[in-house]
């Protein structure tokens, strides 16, 4: 049985929410999807992402069955592949309805979790997170699709730099930005004990 909590909050910058979430048990599926902030309705973007998701879940569910029935390479990639379809399903959807509401350039971060077999399988856009705690400790799973992150990693501004830096909130990549999205999948096998924690940036801020 799959123990959860989900929780939205507004938080103390924007008067209205742009986050959306999924917290699907039956499905495994579980998924954050944040508007991104100065863009033109990224509450509808978000929205409209999550309910994509919420439309394929018994897809995913089947794929994941299958891979815990026959776990291996074919089964597992399956699943990813999956998963990445689904982003860019929310991604056209978002895209084609900003074009034909005069909203060009409503977008969202997406990270989303579907779990069975013992394993986790995760995608993700922009710079919501998917973190694993296992034993006490807390370890970052994605990476984060934003300016200054690729400044770290490139050697062009130190971590320290990139908190106060005025690009901070820029992302590189987003749902709806395009009609295709470019993701990051990712594949964990999971311990009995082991949780993982999806947030947006206002948390991990």
């Amino acid at each position: 049985m799959i123990r959860f909590h989900a929780r939205t909050d507004v938080g103390l910058k924007r008067p209205h929410n742009e986050d959306s979430l999924l917290a699907s048990p039956e499905h495994g599926l579980f998924v954050v999807a944040d508007g991104v902030g100065g863009r033109h309705a990224g509450e509808v973007a978000s929205a409209l992402t999550i309910d994509t998701f919420q439309n394929e879940a018994p897809r995913l569910k089947h794929c994941v069955d299958a891979f815990a029935a026959n776990p291996g390479k074919e089964t597992r990639n399956a699943v990813l592949a999956m998963l990445d379809e689904v982003a860019n399903l929310a991604s056209k959807r978002v895209y084609d309805s900003a074009a034909s509401t005069g909203r060009q350039g409503m977008t969202t971060t997406l990270v989303a979790g579907v779990v069975g077999g013992g394993a986790a399988f995760l995608v993700h856009v922009g710079d919501s997170r998917c973190y694993l705690v296992r034993n006490g400790d807390l370890r970052q799973l994605t990476e984060d699709h934003s300016m200054v992150n690729e400044l770290i990693r490139t050697g062009g501004m130190t971590r320290e730099e990139a908190a106060t830096s005025r690009y901070k909130n820029v992302i590189t990549r987003a749902i709806g930005l395009y009609p295709t999205a470019k993701t990051d999948t990712l594949f964990v096998e999971l311990l009995p004990s082991d949780r993982l924690l999806l947030c947006s940036d206002g948390l991990t801020d």
